[in-house]
């Protein structure tokens, strides 16, 4: 009987600290296979976290867990870093702050703490990187440890595109043996949607500038692939398709919903741009999650609040290093969380009936238990110290934003 009830509670200890795994498809890895002809690379692409550093809480029952924040978000970079090596990318589309009490408190200053310290290698400004002004944004710009690229944001009285010292309207990026281009890009709608000041700036249009740019890029940069780093919308009709909108998956051109409303600016671009002109975008803007194709160019883009994350994998022939279009991938929304329900592979409650979504547990991706990112937790702890002694009535001076965009 002994022996019983010890059996009974190691079974109970294993099944209480089992982790789900929400990636049981197949991924692609660094190594590939010996039958495998391409040669990967991983680009992990953001946007919109609108200063949401800390996580939000979730009640299911009896439980409480975490959901969103950078230090979630930021154990992913992690494990694809350790992962794919110099082979691994992370980008983000913009609108980096405003939102979030800390940065407000802050002023966005801690974004820009927690990128440099998690190794963002570029991002695009958003609309709301002009909301503190013109100077701000120049400071903010220029305390950060990666480059901002912008391509069509212009200083009207000397008619250039470089307008901040920490900005260029292109970068390439050395993947491996591959070069990556990438052209940043703000939607020309910032005068409306941002209360900042604008004198002196033109947010011009897109597609002659993305066509100057791709084309330098790849005869005088020698880029195997262009990529738009674009704070610029796309929305598909998730509604009518909610497994392709939410369900964790490897989405590829053939799989993924492609029904996108031609209204939307990211959606005209694509269709204006020659064929091959770019080879991927990863966007922002609109709070749509976005694992589509448009025109045979997977766009990749997750709502605001670091809620969930996608991968893009560019896929290049072994041998010559040319892209293979039609073998790029999208992996997600990922969602970042501190816990999934086993059934859904997600954090919040998508069905009616609780018994069908599963156990609450921990999970793993691509093998590796997704905890807080122990740097970042530490560089924000102090400021959430702060919060937490601030009455809940106090309130943050910051210019109000016209659209929720």
């Amino acid at each position: 009987m002994f022996y019983f009830f010890l059996l009974l509670k190691l079974v109970l200890f294993v099944q209480s600290t089992q982790l789900i795994n929400i990636t049981p498809y197949p991924y692609p890895t660094v190594q590939g296979n010996l039958k495998d002809r391409f040669y990967r690379v991983a680009i992990l692409g953001t946007n919109d976290l609108h200063g949401f550093a800390f996580p939000s809480k979730i009640t299911y029952k009896d439980q409480t867990f975490e959901k969103g924040g950078m230090e979630y978000l930021t154990s992913y970079v992690s494990i694809l870093k350790k992962q794919w090596g110099d082979r691994f990318l992370w980008l983000d589309a913009g609108d980096e702050f405003q939102g979030g009490y800390e940065s407000k408190l802050t002023k966005g200053s801690i974004m820009t703490d927690i990128f440099n310290k998690a190794g963002l290698d570029g991002a695009t400004l958003g609309n709301h990187q002009f909301d503190y002004g013109q100077d701000y944004a120049r400071n903010f710009l220029n305390n950060s440890k990666f480059p901002y690229i912008d391509a069509n944001i212009y200083n009207t009285t000397t008619d250039t595109n470089t307008i901040f010292t920490n900005q260029k309207p292109y970068a390439v990026y050395k993947l491996g043996k591959v070069n990556i281009g990438v052209i940043g890009l703000t939607t020309i709608t910032t005068f409306k949607t941002s209360k900042g000041d604008l004198s002196s700036l033109e947010f011009k249009d897109y597609k002659d500038i993305v066509m100057k740019y791709a084309d330098l890029l790849r005869k005088e940069e020698h880029a195997d692939a262009v990529i738009l780093l674009a704070h610029i919308g796309l929305i598909c009709d998730n509604e009518k398709d909610i497994k392709n909108y939410l369900d964790l998956n490897m989405w590829t051109i053939k799989n993924a919903n492609n029904i996108c409303q031609g209204s939307e600016e990211m959606y005209q671009l694509l269709n204006e741009l020659p064929k091959g002109t770019v080879d991927a975008v990863i966007a922002g803007h609109t709070h749509t999650i976005n694992h589509y194709f448009v025109n045979g160019v997977p766009v990749i883009a997750s709502i605001n609040n670091a809620a969930y994350t996608n991968v893009l994998y560019l896929s290049f022939d072994k041998k010559t290093k040319k892209l293979i279009p039609e073998a790029s991938m999208i992996e997600g929304p990922i969602p970042v969380c501190e816990k999934v329900f086993s059934n859904t592979g997600r954090c919040d409650k998508t069905v009616n009936n609780d018994e069908d979504m599963g156990e609450l547990d921990n999970f793993v991706f691509h093998g590796v238990k997704v905890e807080k990112n122990e740097e970042v937790s530490k560089l924000l702890q102090p400021l959430h110290e702060e919060i937490n002694s601030l009455s809940t009535t106090e309130a943050f001076t910051v210019p109000a934003e016209s659209k929720k965009n």
